[in-house]
């Protein structure tokens, strides 16, 4: 068990995204041919966004507002955190080699607790990119039904600004344009998703860290002593309970030792685009509110139940984050709950003073957030809702003007 077999949706996505994140400690694993794939997909996508932006300032304000905020928010979001792994390569890659050296441990408490963190990942997910994908071709081609009524376009008519010529353009370009704009579409989400994954995977697997530290904790102190245990411990300096306790605990320490440490390196890679992903998702959901508080903007009921989908998917997305980002929180400050209720007084007292020691390191919460008020966390997702609620009037005041 490694990294890279732990999550094969993590492999797949990782592959057909483009993004190529590294997957072991071995940098040079990625085939020829996925590295050109890779290559192609970037510069193409580059190309399209170019031609976004520029369609972007040269529309009107409730076109840019109404229709290009969104986009904008997935693309300055998947840009930055795809650049933000790559530039921490030697990070992600000691990061890797860590884990790597954990989960090569032959362990069926540990498999069993990794399997378990991991397995709750798959079906959301591709329900997230699903709905994505489906709800962005949908929303893109709707207009392509105007080619039957004149000749000439202009960026406005595409359902997000593009510039792909000088305007007005035939219906041609009109087409051209719309099929650009669905490629591109799909394919950031495909990577939004891909980097989403790639993050709770080391997200999950930290997890499944803390809560193994608490399952093996509670395993060795649930020994008991039996009178004729409890004799020889008169008679010998340690009992033979007592040296498998010591020793068993002296692994936990260094475990754990390790699993703080990879926090942090944790939190030094994830920090930034946790705290952009926050308030991406206050700017993401505040826009998806306009469109569907504004009827004037959703002309049809196809356009209505892809947006609806859309959100769904993005709720359930930032929900999956903040859910498993509040695991690992808790799992971080609990690691001594379940060994708590053990037998853990009837030791000698060097183990009940290791023990209350690591009582105390359940102070040390991984927290993941380089600022307070950008937080992933359960309670941050209602904040989150809220906040996106009242921006969305907002907009809808300016859009209405």
């Amino acid at each position: 068990m490694d990294f890279q077999s732990v999550n094969p949706l993590n492999v797949r996505i990782n592959l057909i995204s483009g993004n190529l994140f590294p997957m072991t400690t071995d940098n040079t694993r990625f085939p020829v041919v996925w590295k050109i794939y890779s290559a192609f997909v970037w510069f193409v996508i580059s190309v399209i966004v170019i031609g976004y932006f520029f369609g972007l300032v040269n529309v009107s304000k409730r076109k840019a507002i109404s229709d290009g905020m969104i986009g904008t928010v997935f693309i300055v979001e998947v840009f930055f955190m795809v650049a933000r792994i790559h530039m921490r390569k030697n990070l992600v890659l000691q990061l890797i080699q860590n884990m790597n050296e954990i989960l090569r441990v032959q362990d069926e408490t540990m498999r069993r607790t990794v399997i378990k963190s991991l397995k709750l990942m798959h079906s959301p997910f591709k329900f997230y990119w699903l709905s994505g994908a489906v709800t962005a071709i949908i929303w893109i081609i709707v207009p392509v039904g105007t080619v039957f009524k004149r000749n000439f376009f202009f960026y406005e008519d595409y359902r997000l600004p593009f510039a792909i010529s000088k305007q007005p353009f035939s219906t041609e370009i009109f087409l051209i344009g719309n099929l650009l704009l669905v490629f591109c579409s799909v394919y950031v989400l495909i990577k939004k998703a891909a980097v989403d994954i790639y993050m709770l995977n080391f997200v999950m697997l930290m997890t499944a860290q803390y809560q193994y530290i608490s399952l093996k904790l509670k395993e060795v102190l649930r020994k008991e002593y039996s009178p004729n245990k409890l004799d020889e411990t008169k008679r010998t300096n340690y009992s033979e309970i007592d040296f498998e306790r010591k020793m068993e605990i002296k692994r936990i320490c260094r475990h754990h030792s390790t699993v703080i440490r990879m926090s942090a390196m944790l939190k030094e890679l994830l920090s930034l685009s946790f705290s952009l992903i926050y308030v991406n998702n206050i700017l993401r959901f505040s826009f998806v509110g306009v469109m569907l508080l504004n009827t004037a903007l959703l002309k049809t009921v196809i356009e209505r139940i892809a947006m609806v989908c859309f959100a769904c998917g993005e709720l359930i997305q930032f929900f999956i984050l903040c859910f498993n980002v509040q695991k690992l929180l808790d799992a971080s400050r609990e690691i001594t709950d379940r060994g708590f209720h053990e037998n853990w007084y009837q030791s000698r007292p060097t183990i009940k003073h290791t023990f209350m020691l690591l009582m105390l390191s359940n102070k040390l919460t991984c927290k993941l957030a380089s600022f307070e008020n950008f937080s992933i966390s359960l309670p941050s997702f209602m904040t989150v809702m809220n906040q996106a609620y009242s921006i969305a009037l907002l907009c809808l005041k300016i859009v209405k003007k």
